[in-house]
C-alpha cells in the first residue's frame, strides 16, 4: 500500500518541510493491516522492459556513499529572543558544524508552522543571515536550479507544522 506521509518537501542542502499533524493520520502505517484501514492505494511494481517502468530519468539508483550518521552532538551555547519579534530566537551552537537540528517539546496550536532557519553569521539586528550557508552560496550563484522544492532565494530552513498534541519533537 502506497500512500502520503510527514515529510513534505525535503533536499539534503535546504532543509525540509515536516508535518506533524500527519502523524494522527499514519500512526500504525507500518503495521500489516494498516493500508485498508487508510484507503491507500495498492503499490504497483514497476518492471524492466514492461509498461509500468518509470522513465530513466526516475529510476531509483543505489546511493555510492557512507551513511549519514550522529557523530557528536552538541547542546546550544545560547538561546535569546530577538529584541521585539515575539516567538523568534536564535539558538547559538559553540561551533560551526555540518549536521542537523533535533528538537523537542515544541507546544502550538494546530497547523502552526515552526521554521528553523540556519545561517554561519548574524546580521547587525542578531537575527540569521541564512545567505551564508553553502544553499545561500548556491541559490545566488544560479537561481532557480533545485527543482520545485527549492525556495528562491535558496535557503537552508526546517519548517515543522505542529498537530497541536503538545511536546511535539522533529529531527529529519
Amino acid at each position: 500500500m502506497v500512500g502520503g506521509g510527514q515529510i513534505v518537501k525535503n533536499n539534503v542542502y535546504l532543509g525540509e518541510e515536516h508535518d506533524n499533524s500527519i502523524a494522527s493520520h499514519v500512526l500504525g502505517w507500518s503495521t500489516p493491516d494498516f493500508g485498508a484501514a487508510a484507503n491507500w492505494p495498492p503499490a504497483v511494481e514497476a518492471t524492466v522492459g514492461g509498461e509500468a517502468n518509470p522513465p530513466s530519468s526516475e529510476v531509483l539508483r543505489l546511493q555510492f556513499a557512507p551513511p549519514i550518521k550522529v557523530m557528536r552532538r552538541f547542546q546550544p551555547s545560547s538561546v535569546k529572543q530577538l529584541l521585539g519579534r515575539a516567538g523568534e530566537y536564535v539558538v547559538s551552537l559553540p561551533r560551526e558544524i555540518a549536521g542537523w537540528l533535533s528538537v523537542s517539546g515544541m507546544n502550538g496550536a494546530a497547523g502552526t508552522v515552526v521554521n528553523m532557519t540556519f545561517g554561519e553569521i548574524l546580521f547587525d539586528d542578531g537575527s540569521v543571515n541564512a545567505l551564508t550557508t553553502l544553499a545561500g552560496s548556491i541559490g545566488r550563484w544560479k537561481l532557480n536550479s533545485w527543482g520545485p522544492c527549492a525556495r528562491v532565494p535558496a535557503v537552508q530552513m526546517d519548517a515543522i507544522t505542529l498537530a497541536g498534541t503538545g511536546d511535539e519533537s522533529f529531527e529529519p
